[in-house]
């Protein structure tokens, strides 16, 4: 694979403490990885791919981004995959609105977790908005999505409690918000937007897989 050589300190939005200044390039390795036909998935090719060990130079923090031969750029450690620290991005199957607002939210979490709650909730009213939930204010939207079996109860109590977080960093300065309260904000967010939105998608597609391999038998 042809390599563009890699500078050894390059500016990056750091995936740790949310600036964007100069990392350090502490190791490259070379390894390999295997390619699935997706007709089909016994066919198999080897896929030649670098790892990018890097340092950024304030925080400190350690960062690890990978690229392949078929990337547009190999080589270019800006255009790489990042692989840690893990980052959940949302796939296309979301609509773009939640997608913009749930990525805003990602670039305050570090600085703001007040603002980090509030951009969390607004995605929720766009999830609600997009599904067409009845009602006057956000939790009558919430009861409204389990009422109609959009959402199960159980996920149902999960928006409730972004709700709360929500009104609470928006009114409630003596509160303060703490990590766990984040964490735990992004993993109800992600719930909710895979079981409405990913998860019959990857149903459909795994019908399909199904039902095309039946047909050749």
């Amino acid at each position: 694979m042809k390599k563009v050589k890699v500078t050894a300190e390059l500016i990056l939005a750091c995936s740790h403490c949310g600036n964007k200044a100069g990392h350090f390039l502490l190791c490259e390795a070379e390894s390999t990885s295997t390619g699935y036909n997706t007709v089909n998935p016994f066919e198999t090719i080897e896929i030649e791919c670098s790892y990018y060990l890097t340092r950024y130079k304030t925080c400190g923090g350690i960062s690890l981004f990978y690229d392949t031969e078929f990337d547009e750029h190999p080589g270019y450690i800006t255009e790489a995959t990042l692989c840690y620290p893990v980052i959940r991005t949302l796939t296309d199957h979301i609509p773009i609105q939640i997608q913009q607002t749930y990525n805003e939210a990602l670039k305050v979490e570090k600085v703001s977790f007040t603002a980090f709650s509030l951009l969390i909730r607004k995605s929720l009213e766009l999830l609600c908005k997009d599904q067409k939930a009845a009602g006057r204010n956000l939790k009558e939207q919430i009861t409204d999505l389990a009422t109609k079996n959009i959402i199960p109860a159980n996920l149902a109590k999960m928006a409730d409690a972004l709700r709360t977080l929500g009104n609470i960093g928006a009114h409630d300065v003596s509160y303060q918000i703490d990590i766990e309260e984040v964490r735990a904000m992004k993993d109800f967010l992600i719930a909710m937007l895979e079981y409405v939105y990913v998860a019959p998608s990857k149903i459909e597609a795994l019908k399909k897989s199904i039902d095309r391999k039946m047909q050749v038998k």
